[in-house]
């Protein structure tokens, strides 16, 4: 065998070993990347559709991911879907909608970019999103009031929002917050009452609250009742 012949076999020898697995060229290259995930809505009920948006960035500034991102739901692929045209300076966006979500919490929703010739593959963060089930509709003929005391001064689940007026009977302590909460969101405050004298209650005093699902009342050994106002 000739100098020439060992050679030649050297330099393919060395070329198939620079190639990724399957002799690929175009493998993830090494520019480094941000991907990021919004979904609306963020608490969507049963097969109501969403929408989600991943953002692929090249963290420079300098030029624009191609390729594409897998919608993950923990292990789950929900769906892939291109990137498209840049929206800013190296950025570019995926966008895919599904409705197959079940009731419940999802905790492990995020995007996966998959790299392309120039820019390495890149993970978005973890975010969560809440299913429920659709509420049955309102009816504006359906009376609704109810007692509010202590220990659990708090209304049972009033279907869907309504508008409710709050009254207040009696409660020790002198001043008292009437909370409301429209969903599975946080409660928010809708009045702080304090009492004109401190050597009396609070009592024969009602609030409007906005459409909530839930009402609520914060102070001590309180007692009132609540109704709908349409």
């Amino acid at each position: 065998m000739t100098v020439r012949m060992l050679v030649g076999i050297a330099c393919i020898a060395l070329l198939a070993a620079a190639l990724p697995l399957g002799g690929n060229p175009q493998a993830p290259g090494s520019k480094p990347t941000s991907t990021a995930v919004t979904f609306l809505p963020e608490i969507a009920t049963v097969n109501q559709k969403v929408d989600f948006t991943a953002t692929v960035a090249d963290t420079s500034g300098e030029a624009t991911p191609t390729g594409s991102v897998d919608f993950m739901n923990g292990a789950t692929k929900l769906g892939t879907a291109p990137l498209g045209p840049p929206v800013g300076d190296g950025q570019s966006q995926a966008t895919f909608a599904t409705r197959s979500f079940p009731v419940g919490i999802h905790g492990q929703i995020y995007a996966v970019y998959s790299g392309d010739k120039n820019f390495a593959p890149s993970n978005s963060p973890v975010f969560t999103l809440i299913v429920v089930e659709r509420p049955e509709p309102c009816s504006a003929n359906k009376s609704v009031w109810g007692v509010l005391r202590s220990p659990s001064p708090v209304s049972p689940d009033l279907g869907c929002p309504k508008t409710l007026t709050v009254c207040i009977a009696n409660a020790d302590k002198l001043e008292l917050s009437i909370e409301g909460r429209a969903g599975d969101d946080q409660w928010f405050l809708n009045s702080s009452v304090s009492s004109a004298s401190p050597d009396q209650g609070i009592a024969g005093q009602c609030y409007s609250l906005p459409p909530v699902r839930f009402v609520r009342l914060i102070g001590e050994n309180p007692l009132g009742w609540y109704q709908v106002s349409y």
